[in-house]
């Protein structure tokens, strides 16, 4: 293995590890404990080996189109494999708040990121370090934040109805595909030297909206503790203070 394509799998794996650090580091009341990030992380990549099974097969087995496969059914197998640790931490004590379920989502997306990511590199031989570049400032932030506006609306959805939160699911399983497959549907089509533009551009925009979610979710969180703070008769000013 050459110096350039070790270079390419570091870059590969240290950068969207990085981003999920700065995102989780965004949690100033440590309410999505580090252990369930980990555990999310981990699931990302075995959502990833599922995926590379059913996908496969959909190809092997002439299930549809090669383009109609990139374009739409393969965002939508790994959008819902992605979201199954999701559903299943949702009714979870430590799922608290819809920033809890920006925060797994994300972790989700960047474990199936890296392990796609490896997939690439290991068939790009004499491109592997513009493949890695290119892919983690876009198709692995396209990853990270459709699986993360799947754990939001699942964080909102907590406190609905049953039929509420059956449309919550839904609504953000679609938000997350419709994010996916308009990604795919951009770089498949646009060929022009601007594809790696347009590309980091829906990239890092996504990744902006979740930082944005993530800070209104903490400015509510901490508005909803000030005032059960000052509704509390025995909490003293000084001890509010100290909390706060």
């Amino acid at each position: 293995m050459s110096v350039t394509t070790v270079i390419a799998f570091v870059i590969a794996t240290a950068v969207p590890l990085g981003v999920l650090y700065a995102i989780r580091a965004l949690d100033l009341y440590g309410m999505g404990a580090f252990r369930t990030v980990v555990l999310c992380f981990g699931w990302g990549g075995a959502a990833f080996a599922l995926a590379y099974v059913i996908n496969s097969a959909t190809l092997r087995y002439d299930l549809v189109s090669y383009d109609n496969f990139r374009r739409f059914s393969a965002p939508v197998i790994e959008e819902i494999l992605k979201a199954i640790i999701l559903v299943y931490l949702v009714r979870r004590p430590n799922f608290t708040y819809f920033v809890d379920g920006a925060i797994y989502g994300f972790a989700s997306g960047i474990g199936f990121a890296i392990l796609e990511n490896y997939s690439y590199l290991s068939g790009s031989v004499g491109a592997a370090l513009g493949v890695a570049v290119g892919r983690v400032i876009s198709t692995n932030l396209i990853h990270a934040t459709a699986s993360a506006l799947v754990g939001i609306t699942l964080g909102l959805a907590r406190f609905q109805r049953s039929s509420g939160r059956a449309l919550l699911l839904l609504g953000g399983l679609a938000l997350g595909m419709a994010l996916h497959v308009g990604f795919n549907n951009l770089v498949t089509r646009v060929t022009s030297g601007l594809l790696i533009l347009y590309a980091a551009t829906v990239g890092f925009g996504g990744t902006g909206l979740i930082v944005t979610a993530i800070k209104r979710g903490l400015k509510e969180e901490k508005t909803w503790i000030e005032e059960k703070l000052g509704a509390a008769d025995r909490v003293t000013a000084s001890e509010a203070a100290v909390v706060h």
